[in-house]
């Protein structure tokens, strides 16, 4: 027996809102409407369920993911309305072409098409290690904070020395790092190990901070990243010590 999941239920509390927002991106009403507490919303053959709520929904939920024609059509239409994208559409290695955007309750969606003449998907380990790449060459080294929404979950947790957790949004995050690029002219890791299992890799780095004088001080450290999804969602950080590892 064939099965699939024929449509997915989201709170709001905003119901004219998010029928506003879904039609935006080619959703017709096919239940309900914005006056009711009910709405159910069909794309082709994907439905989404509006349920009206008075409490804001949780964060972290997860993502849906909507395959369709022109995900660059969908996205053009969305920020003509005022609907900005958490990305713009890309080529992923795994063979589609997508883009995620947020609805006004905050539900995360992707918009998707298969490639032509796609490569394999991506192992787990594959894409724990690019994604760890782009962390520290792209967003680090590069000082490309636009980069959070896709390589850092929202939200994420940060497991320090000592047992304690930081629950940190992207909005924390963009903070935390663009801190540190207000204090040093320049952040330059460089790899020395890792270790990769799956969505858990191990990184050895040394870490050049060079100050607005152009001074120079070298940290070494040690940290365990899980990559779920496309993006880092969990890091448990080592004590950083002064000096390189290697001699």
């Amino acid at each position: 027996m064939a099965v699939e999941i024929n449509a997915i239920t989201f709170v709001t509390v905003d119901m004219a809102a998010s029928v506003r927002f879904y039609e935006v991106l080619g959703f017709d009403v096919a239940y309900g409407g914005s006056d009711e507490p009910f709405t159910t919303m069909k794309l082709a053959t994907n439905f989404v369920n509006l349920q009206h709520t008075g409490a804001e929904p949780g964060l972290g939920w997860g993502r849906v993911i909507i395959h369709v024609e022109d995900p660059d059509a969908i996205h053009a239409a969305a920020r003509t309305a005022g609907y900005p994208s958490a990305t713009e559409p890309a080529d992923a290695r795994w063979g589609e072409r997508y883009f995620h955007i947020l609805d006004p309750s905050g539900h995360e969606l992707s918009f998707a098409r298969r490639l032509d003449d796609a490569p394999p998907p991506q192992s787990a380990s594959e894409l724990t290690r690019d994604v760890l790449r782009r962390y520290e060459h792209d967003l680090y080294n590069a000082r490309d904070l636009s980069l959070v929404p896709e390589l850092l979950a929202d939200p994420m947790e940060r497991h320090d020395a000592g047992g304690e957790v930081t629950v940190m949004t992207n909005v924390d995050c963009t903070a935390r790092i663009g801190g540190f690029f207000e204090q040093f002219e320049r952040l330059t890791f460089r790899t020395l190990h890792q270790i990769i299992d799956g969505p858990v890799a191990s990184w050895t780095y040394e870490l050049t901070l060079t100050a607005h004088d152009g001074t120079e001080s070298v940290i070494s450290s040690i940290e365990v990243f899980e990559v779920l999804d496309g993006r880092i969602t969990r890091v448990w950080n080592a004590e950083h010590t002064p000096g390189p590892w290697s001699s």
